[in-house]
């Protein structure tokens, strides 16, 4: 996080912060020491001065036969937290649910999502400052995996590539059963979640 501050890449600092922070919950369920917290403060205000606000004109936006401006989403490859015995159904699990993903969002109004191909060449965790100008996204749905023999666990934020901030994030924990029914279930969540944290 610093070297990338260091580096003149806010944005993408404050962007791992918040991965750190979601981690440090999640996995350890403790606060977060007081230096993250103050240097994630201070790489916020710094963005802020810069911010450039997104204008209806921009490439990250799009209207359709004059309806209402769409935002541009792309969704990322997920993160495999899983240990080497579920690797391989881990990589057609998470293949699959983002398919999913991209469907349940792109039937969302006011969104316009990228295709996988165009998305997943970045990688997980990329530059999301590149991924806005190549892309032309304003939004950026990442997460992680992590499957035992019985459950699973979906994390996900969404993330502003403007200024790097988490815009929503939430995690969905079910018993790994059919895959198909779980995908379904998990992308008609995410996508309802999603609408409503633009409305």
């Amino acid at each position: 996080m610093r070297a990338l501050a260091a580096a003149g890449d806010p944005a993408g600092a404050l962007r791992h912060a918040g991965i750190f922070e979601a981690l440090v919950k999640e996995e350890l369920d403790l606060p977060i020491e007081r230096e993250v917290r103050e240097l994630a403060e201070s790489l916020r205000r710094q963005i802020a001065d810069r911010r450039t606000p997104v204008r209806p004109t921009d490439s990250n936006v799009a209207t359709v036969s004059g309806r209402a401006a769409r935002i541009a989403l792309a969704v990322l490859p997920l993160a495999d937290l899983g240990d080497a015995s579920t690797a391989s159904t881990s990589a057609q699990w998470r293949e699959a649910l983002a398919d999913e993903l991209i469907t349940a969002l792109a039937a969302v109004p006011t969104l316009k999502v990228s295709s996988r191909s165009a998305s997943w060449p970045f990688g997980v965790s990329p530059d999301i400052s590149a991924l806005r100008t190549t892309l032309g996204v304003t939004l950026a749905l990442e997460g992680s995996i992590r499957r035992s023999e019985s459950r699973v666990r979906v994390t996900l934020w969404l993330v502003d590539t403007s200024d790097g901030h988490t815009v929503w994030a939430e995690r969905f924990e079910r018993g790994d059963g059919d895959p198909f029914d779980l995908h379904a279930e998990l992308a008609s969540l995410v996508a309802t979640r999603v609408r409503e944290s633009l409305a």
